[in-house]
């Protein structure tokens, strides 16, 4: 907590005061009545600069909004002393009708997997922004919308949220960080439950990398950077809740997420472009399977699950191309690249990427929708001699470690050859029957994972 001497308190206080208009002119009227008023609150304040900070605000919005003397006193013999007291009451002076903005504002924060720009803060809060382009943006345009937002933001959490010197979204101190864990429950309540703020961020993760400009600035750092962006946008994905009334924007932003992958970048090749197309820019389309791929190797259930509902073609297996399945068992960390291996490694992201409850739930959707082949067939055998020791092979790697991150694993691991060895024999079933069989299936592994 940062404490400041009776001196350093009564510097701050007068000069925010003194560019009061209002205040001058009550000094002026009323001089020693304004004289005292200042003085109790550096009395009041104990060297806390956290608190005086919060007072002199509420005390300038009182001046803003006509309080007399009277009122402005009130204003700080109501002010508790304790900041946890203060927040409470802070959360509380929130006008109802911002309530739900207000809680979508902290979940945003608290959801981030970076420090989130103002740019970035915008298109996840704005609801049309998945129709931006941020090319076409001006300067003078961009400077009114993140003026906007700061007035939007004071307005909807009063100085409990800020956008920073740095220019990010951020709590206005660690005090309010420690004060919103323990009160998540109640900031998250206030929002719609439909409110899923990794769908957001992805919606602007994914409008940012579509930055034309971004990518022509930055030519000496678009490995590292094309990484960075491609995995953050993956990763909110497959955070994403899988219900349906996500599917049509999720839908919606993994589109534009495909098109922006073929238009953008040094993109790594996975085993299945190699087999299909060769090394080097892919078009990352449905037909060739590399998206959808990409989607099944991070866990993105609902978007997979929808693909595969409107072109049952994709399920297919082939010598020449890596199947669905193999993508969703094995995941990502069996074909990226050495960027992206890098990325992940200098991050430490492994564990959050690695998403073992998704993974898990949608192998078990693919096998019970059909997607694993029989061993009488010639894509069969390729899959059973190919994935299978695959995955005898990362569980013991596993094993070998006793962390968190590789117990996760061993656990992972342990469901999905059970799951694989229940349903080897089994015939394709119907759309229907492989949701019941998912529901199932993921029920019983979840106690397997302790994911419950």
């Amino acid at each position: 907590m940062e404490v400041l001497t009776k001196k350093d308190i009564q510097t701050f206080v007068e000069g925010h005061f003194q560019n009061s208009v209002a205040f001058v002119e009550l000094r002026q009227a009323l001089p020693s009545e304004a004289n005292f008023l200042l003085d109790n609150i550096t009395e009041k304040a104990q060297g806390v600069f956290l608190w005086v900070s919060w007072a002199v605000k509420a005390l300038l919005d009182g001046l803003r909004e006509g309080d007399s003397l009277h009122d402005l006193q009130e204003i700080l013999d109501e002010l508790p002393s304790d900041l946890e007291e203060l927040f409470d009451r802070i959360w509380s002076s929130i006008n109802p009708r911002y309530k739900g903005q207000t809680s979508q504002f902290f979940q945003l924060r608290g959801s981030a997997l970076e420090h989130i720009t103002t740019v970035t803060f915008w298109l996840a809060d704005d609801i049309d922004s998945l129709s931006i382009h941020l090319d076409d943006i001006s300067p003078l345009q961009l400077t009114h919308i993140i003026q906007r937002l700061r007035r939007r933001l004071d307005s909807r959490t009063r100085g409990l949220l800020e956008i920073s010197p740095a220019g990010h979204l951020d709590y206005m101190h660690r005090t309010v960080c420690d004060w919103a864990g323990r009160n998540w429950d109640k900031i998250c309540a206030g929002s719609s439950e439909e409110f899923d703020p990794n769908l957001m961020l992805l919606k602007a993760s994914v409008i940012e990398f579509g930055e034309a400009d971004l990518w022509e600035r930055r030519v000496s750092s678009v490995k590292e950077e094309f990484s960075r962006r491609k995995l953050r946008a993956f990763e909110y994905a497959s955070k994403v809740r899988s219900v349906e009334s996500n599917l049509p924007l999720l839908r919606a932003i993994m589109d534009r997420f495909q098109v922006s992958l073929a238009r953008h970048g040094p993109v790594r090749a996975t085993t299945a472009e190699r087999n299909s197309r060769g090394v080097g820019f892919p078009s990352y389309d449905n037909k060739a399977h590399s998206f959808i791929g990409l989607a099944a190797q991070y866990g993105i259930l609902l978007y997979v699950r929808a693909v595969v509902a409107e072109d049952a073609s994709i399920m297919e297996t082939t010598v020449s191309r890596i199947s669905l399945l193999s993508e969703a068992v094995l995941g990502f960390p069996q074909f990226i690249d050495e960027a992206d291996r890098h990325y992940i490694e200098k991050e430490n992201s492994f564990r959050s990427l690695f998403n073992s409850q998704k993974r898990l739930e949608l192998v078990t959707w693919l096998v019970a929708r059909g997607g694993l082949p029989s061993r009488s067939s010639s894509e069969g055998q390729h899959f059973h001699e190919s994935v299978e020791p695959m995955t005898r092979k990362r569980q013991l790697e596993a094993e070998h470690f006793a962390d968190d991150d590789f117990i996760d694993q061993v656990n992972y691991w342990e469901a999905v050859r059970s799951v694989l060895r229940k349903e080897a024999a089994k015939p394709s079933k119907s759309l229907q029957e492989a949701d019941t069989i998912s529901r199932q299936l993921s029920r019983s592994l979840r106690k397997v994972l302790k994911l419950q």
